[in-house]
């Protein structure tokens, strides 16, 4: 059986398989219940717009020739994996849920690394972008205050204190 092509983004690809695995992965964390076809619709068409847009960013990213270096990429992809660890509480239950997913570490840090890349590269763009051109002086941020006191509101200081005793 022949894969679906579900968009085309530039020259890249993104298959019917992808956009399944990603809305079974959104529909469980949002808890969609899988019978309701009207949400099951609209949340496939926002991953979809969400595949699509991602795929242009990365796009993007590559154009401009921004990569991530392999050192970088490994320290990220090892704080997601002590992410998950620390989750999960224990490391009995890390390696619990390893054999449920049937996978080693070596098998998860597999798994994450191709969604770490694309995260720092999108990190990478925005801050290129979208921060190194958003500048604002203290003097502006003082200017507006000024002009718009009024509206701001004020709110007065206070201080709320709270105790718990035990009495033993």
């Amino acid at each position: 059986a022949a894969e679906r092509i579900a968009a085309i983004v530039n020259k890249d690809v993104i298959l019917e398989s992808d956009v399944d695995e990603q809305l079974r992965l959104a529909m469980a964390n949002m808890r969609v219940d899988p019978s309701d076809s009207a949400s099951v619709g609209r949340l496939r068409r926002d991953v979809l717009q969400q595949l699509v847009d991602e795929q242009v960013i990365l796009s993007e990213a590559q154009k401009q020739g921004i990569t991530i270096p392999k050192a970088e990429l490994d320290e990220a992809v090892k704080q997601a994996i002590q992410n998950v660890r620390a989750r999960l509480g224990s490391e009995q239950n890390f390696q619990r849920a390893l054999a449920e997913e049937r996978t080693t570490e070596e098998g998860l840090r597999s798994k994450y690394e191709p969604d770490v890349r694309k995260q720092l590269l999108v990190m990478r763009l925005v801050g290129r972008e979208v921060q190194s051109k958003t500048n604002v002086a203290d003097a502006e941020v003082k200017a507006f205050f000024a002009a718009h006191r009024d509206s701001i509101g004020m709110r007065p200081e206070a201080l709320k204190l709270a105790a718990i005793v035990l009495g033993f």
